[in-house]
């Protein structure tokens, strides 16, 4: 809705859906400032805590201080994993069983050497404790910590940093362009009304499920795109990764109502399945309960490797400090 004169926020105001007129005492101003949710109150503590957790309530500047984070912690969940490694064996004339106990370092097999860092010495120094947590931790975690970097790159920072990577490794959507580019001027009143557009968009869904061979399961909404000049049709079918959330989508012409294209979030291209589980792995709709007791688990992971990691960079910072010193 256009913002009045005297106040410049974008406003929401709510429609009768019959009708298509305005709902008397409906309108509601959209703050874009976090002062929004100030006083924190049981209605609207949840939509702050997700708003703080994908851009630190700062929008647009929050979000990409999150993408770049992310970003670094995709790479250093490879560097991390490197440095996990045993150095190489060197090489040594000696021979002595393989079955002994003492073998010494350079004699020992690639996993004898690595499995200490799998391990966690409890009845060490504090020091050396902080540090088994940290390089253990993070090895045992080591995939849901890169399904969780890599996830959230790809919903802080999908065209910049994840579409271009992504399509150098796979064949995935780019839905810049796709299924077509916006129409020089945008189209608002487009031939065909949504109650002709319907019907067919129904129809060439349950088409297109006959000939790829998926079934439909529930529609989940209609729109239009005056970008585009489309009807989007979004249904949920058994090539989505989750039921709560359909991503399956089928573009019409809303001048001819003639089929454009259609958009499966698994099976067809291999990029758009990876995206698809990434969503929902880092969503938490798939799995149920015991799930989302796991990302509860690596929600504490990630805290306990950042709070171990801080400490031992203070320890070394600190043992710098005192060689100097002295």
């Amino acid at each position: 809705m256009p913002s009045s004169s005297e106040d410049n926020s974008p406003k929401i105001t709510k429609l009768n859906p019959y009708t298509g007129e305005a709902i008397p005492g409906q309108t509601e101003l959209i703050s874009t400032s976090g002062l929004r949710y100030w006083p924190l109150t049981r209605k609207n503590i949840l939509p702050f805590i997700t708003e703080l957790h994908y851009s630190l309530v700062v929008g647009e500047i929050g979000i990409w201080l999150f993408g770049i984070a992310a970003t670094l912690w995709t790479v250093d969940c490879f560097v991390g994993f490197y440095l996990t490694l045993p150095p190489p064996k060197k090489k040594s004339p000696a021979t002595v069983s393989v079955n002994s106990t003492n073998l010494p370092n350079h004699q020992r097999s690639f996993w004898q050497r690595w499995q200490i860092a799998w391990k966690i010495k409890w009845r060490g120094s504090n020091q050396r404790r902080n540090f088994d947590l940290h390089r253990a931790g993070g090895l045992w975690t080591w995939a849901m910590l890169l399904v969780f970097a890599w996830s959230s790159v790809y919903l802080n920072m999908l065209g910049p940093v994840y579409t271009p990577i992504m399509k150098q490794l796979s064949e995935l959507t780019d839905f810049n362009d796709y299924p077509i580019a916006d129409l020089p001027e945008p189209q608002y009143a487009p031939a065909m009304d949504f109650r002709d557009a319907y019907p067919i968009a129904k129809q060439l869904m349950h088409e297109q499920a006959k000939q790829k061979g998926f079934t439909v399961l529930a529609e989940q909404k209609f729109l239009y795109d005056p970008l585009k000049g489309l009807y989007l049709y979004w249904a949920v079918t058994d090539r989505d990764v989750s039921a709560s959330a359909g991503s399956s989508l089928l573009w019409l012409d809303a001048e001819s109502g003639a089929f454009v294209a259609l958009y499966l979030p698994t099976g067809e291209k291999t990029g758009d399945t990876i995206t698809n589980w990434l969503g929902a792995l880092h969503m938490a709709r798939i799995g149920g309960l015991p799930y989302q007791m796991l990302v509860c688990f690596m929600g504490l992971m990630v805290a306990t490797l950042s709070v171990t990691g801080v400490y031992l960079w203070l320890k070394k910072q600190q043992a710098v400090f005192l060689k100097h010193k002295g």
